[in-house]
């Protein structure tokens, strides 16, 4: 019976030792399909002649367009009035919608490492950031809505890629700049910049656009009227000067 018991637990062991064999085999060969995938994904995005201007890590840029209805300027601004100005965003990008495409064929989780290898995560979309530079002290100006999410549209390579894409290769966004003037602005054209900035993520480098705006506040006359003096003493049929000083603030 001992030595039945000895054979028993002799077997167990061996067949212990062979799953553990087994198992650390299957982990190297997941490692070692790993590795070839990456290997084969670098010498790929190679050979479609990928290259950078700068460190070689980020080969694909980012385009943002920003458009304003002008009639809203053609106007002056009321003084403490807000005026809302409705902007439009639009967002492209020059990637290839078939980059590693094949990754997405295989199953399990190749498309999540074919969307860290592009975008530096697994579920892509890219925050724009919207701000206003040249901000005047004598005006109210804000963004609704300054930071948006939004998709990474890619180029359909087989329409060819153009400068200005077609519509189902943009994303557009649509948002509204808030301007309100005080007593103290001045009434004279002034520019501000509407500024988007697309962080860098992934293959894509950092982008910045801006956009020049130009309004005029409404004038608002502000005059202050001082004499030298207020009182003068003067003699019958005497002729009394006073100086007044006009100044006006608008």
């Amino acid at each position: 019976m001992m030595q039945s018991l000895l054979q028993s637990l002799t077997k167990k062991f061996r067949e212990k030792k062979e799953y553990n064999m087994k198992f650390k085999h299957s982990r190297k060969t997941v490692l070692f399909a790993f590795i070839v995938t990456i290997s084969i994904v670098l010498m790929g995005l190679q050979g479609l002649g990928i290259n950078s201007k700068d460190d070689g890590t980020h080969p694909f840029h980012q385009y943002i367009e920003i458009q304003y209805d002008s009639s809203a300027f053609n106007q002056t601004f009321d003084i403490h009035k807000a005026i809302n100005v409705p902007i439009k965003i639009s967002y492209w990008t020059d990637m290839r919608g078939n980059l590693l495409r094949w990754m997405s064929l295989i199953p399990g989780p190749f498309w999540m490492i074919k969307n860290k290898i592009l975008f530096g995560k697994r579920m892509p979309q890219q925050m724009i950031y919207l701000n206003i530079t040249d901000k005047p002290d004598w005006a109210e100006v804000r963004i609704l809505q300054p930071i948006v999410p939004m998709d990474i549209p890619t180029v359909n390579t087989s329409k060819g890629y153009k400068s200005t894409p077609p519509v189902d290769e943009t994303v557009v966004f649509n948002s509204s700049i808030i301007i309100s003037p005080l007593e103290e602005a001045p009434s004279k054209p002034y520019s501000i910049g509407v500024t988007v900035r697309c962080p860098e993520m992934g293959l894509f480098g950092e982008s910045i656009f801006e956009k020049k705006i130009t309004f005029r506040p409404k004038f608002l006359p502000k005059i202050q009227i001082k004499p030298d003096k207020t009182v003068k003493i003067a003699l019958p049929h005497d002729a009394v000067n006073f100086k007044i000083i006009v100044t006006n603030y608008a």
